[in-house]
C-alpha cells in the first residue's frame, strides 16, 4: 500500500501498487489497462488471517498531476506521485462496525502488503448502451466507485477515441449519490441537498442496522474544525476524490451530472428526484442525439445485450464470457448498428439495491439479476395517461 487518505471519520482511500503483488498473480499493469478499457470491473481483496475476500471497485485513475490533492495523504517515502492507469489502484473504503474486511483495511498502514486477486470484469456498459445516450446511476455510499467507472468509460474513453470535440457522440451520465452524512458527500458545492424525502423507514431499508458514527464536536457542541474542513467546498484542503469529481464536472459539463442526497438532512432519492434527473438528462442532449438514436425494442427478445427479459434471468455480470461465445456475441436486434438501451444502474449496500431495483436472485448456486422491483419498477409502470418515466422498451436496469 502506497498511500492512505482519510476522507471522513469512516471513509478513506487506499492506493495499492500492482507491481508489488506476489509472483503469479493475475494483477499486472497489462491486465489493469485491459480492465479499464472494458470499463466496469473489480478486484478481490483478501484478508489473510481469516481467509476471506471481498470485491472492491477501483476508482478511476488520476491522470492529471496538477489536480493532486493537498489533503492528508500518507505515502511510502513521503513523496507524492501521480498514479498510472496500469500501475496503481485506488479503493474507496468505508469502515463498518460489523465489517470484517473494512475493519481489516482500516488497520493497514502505508507500506503494508494488500493481497489482490483479479481483475474481475463486469457488464459491458458501452455495448449495452449502444447508440442510446441516457445513463442514470443510483449510488449508495461507496457505490459511487462503479458510478465513476461508468462515467470514465463512457465519457473519458470515448473522448480518447476522438470524440472529445463531437458533443453529440457522448452520452449523459447522471449520478444520484446517497450518503448517511454530509461529510461523505465529496464534491458537493452547496450546503443544501438536492433531493427531498421523509424519514419513515428509508434508512433501515437502504443502509441496514449498522450504527452510524457520531460527528465529533467541540465543547460548545459545534462540529469540530477537522470535519468542517473536510466537508467545506471552499476549503483548499480538498480530498483527491473531491477534486476528481469537480474536475470531471468541469471537463464534461452537462454530460456529467452528480446530485447529492443525505440521510442526516432528511434527503432521499425518490421517484420525483429520479424523474427530475431524467428531465435534466434530456435537456442536456443535443438535437442530433434525440433524433438519430434508434432504441432496441422488445421485438429483440433474443438479444442478450438489449433484452430486458433476458437480462433478468442472466447469471453473473461477466459480459466478457458472453462476448467470447459465438452463439450469443452478436447483437440480435433488428438494426444492430443503431441498437442500444438507456441504462439505469444501481449500486450500494444490499438494502439499497433491494429498495430501488429489487434483490438479486440465487438459483443453483448462481447469482441472477432477477426481476426489477422497488422504486424503479414503479417508474416503469404505465400511468393512466400512458406516460412513464422509464419506458420498459428503452431502458435496461443493471444491479451491481
Amino acid at each position: 500500500m502506497t498511500t492512505r487518505e482519510q476522507l471522513s471519520p469512516t471513509a478513506f482511500i487506499l492506493t495499492v501498487r500492482t507491481d508489488s503483488q506476489p509472483d503469479g498473480t493475475s494483477i499486472t499493469p497489462a491486465s489493469i489497462r485491459a480492465a479499464w478499457e472494458h470499463g466496469l470491473w473489480s478486484v478481490e481483496i483478501k484478508q489473510p488471517q481469516l481467509q476471506i475476500a471481498r470485491h472492491y471497485t477501483p476508482l478511476p485513475p488520476l491522470k492529471d498531476s496538477s489536480s493532486s490533492s493537498s489533503a492528508d495523504v500518507r505515502r511510502v517515502g513521503g513523496e507524492q506521485e501521480e498514479g498510472e492507469e496500469g500501475n496503481e489502484l485506488r479503493f474507496l473504503v468505508r469502515k463498518m462496525d460489523t465489517g470484517e474486511m473494512s475493519n481489516y483495511l482500516s488497520r493497514r498502514q502505508v507500506g503494508d502488503q494488500i493481497w489482490l486477486r483479479g481483475p474481475h470484469l463486469g457488464f459491458d456498459v458501452a455495448k449495452r448502451l449502444g447508440s442510446a445516450k441516457k445513463v442514470i446511476f443510483l449510488a449508495g455510499g461507496t457505490g459511487v466507485a462503479p458510478a465513476l467507472q461508468v462515467a470514465h468509460k463512457l465519457l473519458e474513453k470515448r473522448s480518447d477515441q476522438g470524440l472529445a470535440h463531437v458533443e453529440q457522440g457522448l452520452p449523459v451520465v447522471s449520478i444520484l449519490w446517497a450518503n448517511r452524512h454530509a461529510v461523505d458527500a465529496l464534491g458537493r458545492q452547496d450546503t443544501s441537498a438536492s433531493g427531498s424525502g421523509s424519514t419513515s423507514s428509508w434508512t433501515s431499508w437502504l443502509w441496514g442496522s449498522s450504527k452510524p458514527v457520531e460527528t465529533p464536536t467541540t465543547t460548545n457542541g459545534t462540529p469540530s474544525s477537522s470535519l468542517e474542513t473536510a466537508a467545506s467546498p471552499s476549503s483548499t484542503n480538498l480530498s483527491s476524490l473531491t477534486e476528481q469529481i469537480l474536475s470531471m464536472k468541469q471537463k464534461y459539463g452537462a454530460r456529467f451530472q452528480v446530485e447529492y442526497f443525505i440521510d442526516d438532512e432528511k434527503s432521499f432519492i425518490t421517484q420525483e428526484t429520479i424523474t427530475r434527473s431524467l428531465k435534466n438528462i434530456s435537456s442536456s442532449l443535443a438535437p442530433a442525439d434525440t433524433t438519430a438514436v434508434s432504441h432496441a425494442t422488445e421485438d429483440s427478445s433474443r438479444c442478450v445485450w438489449h433484452s430486458r427479459s433476458l437480462l433478468e434471468r442472466l447469471t453473473g455480470d461477466n459480459d466478457v464470457d458472453r462476448t467470447e461465445n459465438p452463439a450469443i456475441s452478436a447483437c440480435a436486434c433488428p438494426s444492430p448498428q443503431q441498437a442500444g438501451k438507456n441504462l439505469a444502474l444501481v449500486s450500494g449496500p444490499d438494502g439499497f439495491i433491494r429498495a430501488y431495483a429489487g434483490a438479486k436472485w440465487w438459483h443453483s448456486g448462481m447469482e441472477m439479476q432477477g426481476p426489477v422491483r422497488g422504486v424503479v419498477e414503479g417508474m416503469m409502470r404505465s400511468t393512466s395517461d400512458g406516460s412513464n418515466a422509464l419506458k420498459k422498451d428503452e431502458w435496461l436496469v443493471l444491479k451491481l
